[in-house]
């Protein structure tokens, strides 16, 4: 039998981010995504033989 706690998101930040900077066109592109809010999993599985 094993046992497994998941902790996901730990911060609970709301949206996930990326930025980036294109030197040779001098532009900004900017991508956000919204994500699930922190939660905490906890599983125990079986081995049957």
């Amino acid at each position: 039998m094993d046992f497994e706690v998941k902790w996901m998101n730990i911060r609970n930040k709301k949206v996930y981010e990326t930025i980036s900077y294109n030197t040779t066109q001098l532009a900004t592109t900017r991508s956000a995504m919204l994500i699930r809010p922190s939660q905490v999993m906890f599983s125990v599985k079986f081995n049957f033989k």
